[in-house]
């Protein structure tokens, strides 16, 4: 239906355009990537566009969901040494509401790991796949279980881990 190669220039030069835009410093130090990534992304998926007069759309939401994937992952980079991290520098005066009440950051992060080894080692990946901003279908596809699968397991463990959470806050366990 398209020229592959007008295709792959307008995707870029309409995510360049869009994305320049965006306020947050994040993606003005990424948006060439971003652009490049969105561009090869909209090539890819050309097959889907049913309507021409509808690309510019079909760019600029690929655009904003792939701006929203990269900053997600970027929160998430480096897991293992993150979790470490983060509970070595939360300040006492950091805080986090759970049921109506302020507990200390690092106690909430603590708990928080302890209850992503309770819920076992796959469904604590699925979990943080999801949070780093994989889609069920491509975290499925990577663990080769059924998509239906994943979601009933992020279900699952999310709730498992909120009502841990909260009951480690509650009863002062860490």
């Amino acid at each position: 239906m398209y020229d592959s190669d007008k295709t792959y220039r307008y995707a870029y030069r309409t995510a360049r355009t869009l994305l320049s835009g965006c306020p947050d410093t994040f993606t003005r130090a990424s948006f060439e990537d971003l652009a490049q990534e969105v561009a090869v992304e909209t090539w890819r998926r050309e097959p889907m566009i049913r309507d021409a007069s509808r690309l510019r759309a079909f760019v600029r939401t690929i655009s904003l969901r792939m701006r929203s994937r990269s900053r997600e992952r970027a929160r998430w980079k480096d897991w293992e040494t993150m979790t470490d991290d983060r509970v070595a520098d939360a300040t006492p005066s950091e805080g986090t509401r759970i049921e109506g009440e302020w507990h200390d950051r690092a106690d909430v992060l603590r708990a928080l790991d302890a209850e992503l080894e309770q819920i076992g080692t796959l469904n604590a990946l699925l979990v943080i796949g999801f949070y780093e901003g994989f889609t069920c279908r491509e975290l499925a596809e990577r663990y080769e279980l059924d998509e239906d699968v994943v979601k009933v397991r992020l279900y699952r463990s999310r709730q498992r881990i909120r009502r841990g959470i909260v009951r480690r806050m509650r009863d002062g366990e860490r």
